[in-house]
């Protein structure tokens, strides 16, 4: 019993050593020192002090201007629902009001790692989202390693979403066939409603 408490209370201290940070649009990297009253701008700072496990870094409302930079997999996901792979869109409301604008992504999509492709930027049940003005590219890894600039998540069901003036950069594709050294695509979606797709710089790469 007395190792038991023990052991519980070890656990315990070491949940309560996590800190939570905050960043916020009128922070400051370099006066802030992460708390909700003196927050600091931008991630990148706050990754630089939130390395504990089980640390929080929350990110106060507001619009960022974002450099989305060599994530392994993903860049940025926007998924709709709790649900994982349900089949249907019947009977789940979709998000709305999300706007992804003037956002630098690279080197953030994969291809292989789940034996598929994987996207820079990845949306899935998503009403009326807005997708403009950034530049997405992935054409920094080698040949048949390189994901999707944008990719459908949680199989998509998409209604009423703008993909416009964008620059999506990807790879030229080597492949003799389609899926060797993976799949030529800028922008994979699927179960879409009332989709606009306009304005766009999309280099080496196609829609499907």
């Amino acid at each position: 019993m007395k190792l038991f408490l023990l052991t519980v209370s070890i656990f315990l201290c070491s949940i309560t050593s996590a800190a939570t940070y905050y960043i916020s649009p009128t922070g400051n990297d370099a006066t802030g020192n992460g708390s909700i009253t003196n927050p600091w701008r931008t991630i990148y700072r706050a990754t630089q002090t939130a390395t504990a496990f089980g640390d929080l870094i929350r990110v106060i409302a507001g619009t960022y201007d974002c450099i989305i930079k060599n994530f392994l997999w993903r860049g940025v996901i926007f998924n709709g629902i709790n649900a994982n792979n349900p089949g249907t869109d019947v009977g789940y409301n979709h998000a709305t009001g999300n706007t992804f604008y003037n956002n630098i992504v690279t080197n953030c999509a994969d291809y292989g790692i789940s034996g598929g492709g994987s996207g820079s930027l990845n949306i899935g049940f998503q009403n009326g989202m807005l997708i403009y003005n950034n530049l997405i590219q992935q054409n920094e890894r080698a040949e048949g390693l390189n994901g999707w600039p944008i990719k459908y998540w949680n199989q998509g069901w998409l209604k009423g979403c703008k993909i416009y003036n964008n620059t999506l950069i990807k790879k030229p594709y080597g492949g003799n066939y389609p899926g060797e050294s993976g799949w030529d695509f800028a922008i994979e979606l699927f179960n879409i409603q009332g989709l606009e797709i306009y304005g766009n710089d999309i280099q080496n790469g196609l829609l499907t």
